[in-house]
């Protein structure tokens, strides 16, 4: 091979391993003209709006010049502000909403949020007319005043997979009355989480877990903690609960998937451990 053809080819190599220049785009998706950015292996951010419908939808992917981008995260402050904006669906692939994306919202009353593993730093803070909210059982982290300012807010659900909460994430959640706890290990908090007032609200929490909440930092706060029968998962083997063909999503603790798809023994193939099988709006935890 000759140096000008190895040279060639070299640089053909750099070319590959070098990451895609991230190209700027819209798309229109049910009434509305969302901004976005592509990031690495075919993701993309949804960065703002150019026209928007009150009851947003956000689809699953979106396709530029030929390429079809997975939408997996709302980049910061990609709806900063938007009041007229009253309802959000978003999109499965998502994973991550970013730094202020929905702060000052205050006309979002309806929030559906499916695998999303992460909510960042006032993502949803003023969002004033949610008055209930039930967090996705695939979210590890909730960041600093996430949630402060919804001032509307009276019950809050949160899942089992959730390994932090940030100060002052719901401290401005003045009217809460009801905090459901899946939690069964429950973790040391700050006592800024939740706003002085919320000590009056009820924590229900899983069966067997009162005295655990009751010696955690900032859980210990509240003065009403019930154990609740519904809330947590049930201890089942694999063939007391599934059939062949049975739809269910497998996540590990942390709350990302490893499995999804119909029921299948072979499906089942995982390292040894404990994960938490989804089957249609049921939860049960599976021991390997």
């Amino acid at each position: 091979m000759t140096l000008k053809k190895i040279m060639l080819l070299a640089l053909t190599l750099l070319a590959a391993a070098l990451p895609a220049k991230a190209v700027k785009f819209t798309y229109e998706y049910m009434g509305s003209t969302l901004m976005y950015i592509s990031g690495n292996n075919k993701t993309c951010t949804v960065t703002g709006y150019a026209s928007l419908d009150p009851h947003l939808a956000i689809p699953d992917s979106v396709k530029y010049n030929n390429t079809v981008y997975e939408v997996t995260f709302i980049g910061v402050k990609a709806f900063y502000d938007c009041s007229e904006l009253t309802e959000l669906t978003r999109p499965n692939s998502l994973t991550s909403i970013g730094t202020s994306a929905f702060q000052g919202c205050s006309g979002l009353t309806s929030l559906s949020l499916p695998q999303v593993t992460t909510i960042l730093s006032c993502a949803l803070q003023g969002c004033s007319g949610l008055t209930s909210l039930t967090l996705p059982n695939s979210l590890t982290s909730i960041d600093y005043k996430a949630f402060d300012g919804c001032s509307g807010l009276t019950e809050v659900t949160l899942p089992y997979s959730l390994t932090s909460i940030g100060e002052y994430a719901f401290y401005g959640c003045r009217k809460l009355t009801v905090v459901k706890s899946c939690i069964t290990e429950p973790f040391d908090i700050s006592s800024s989480v939740f706003n002085p007032e919320a000590s009056s609200a009820t924590l229900r929490v899983p069966t067997g877990t009162k005295e655990l909440y009751m010696a955690a930092k900032g859980w210990n706060a509240f003065n009403n903690i019930v154990e609740d029968e519904s809330l947590g998962v049930k201890d089942v083997v694999a063939d007391e609960v599934w059939e062949d063909g049975v739809p269910v999503t497998v996540y590990n603790l942390g709350g990302a998937i490893v499995r999804r798809g119909c029921f299948r023994e072979e499906m089942m193939s995982l390292p040894g451990g404990i994960y938490i099988v989804k089957s249609g709006e049921k939860y049960t935890k599976l021991k390997l």
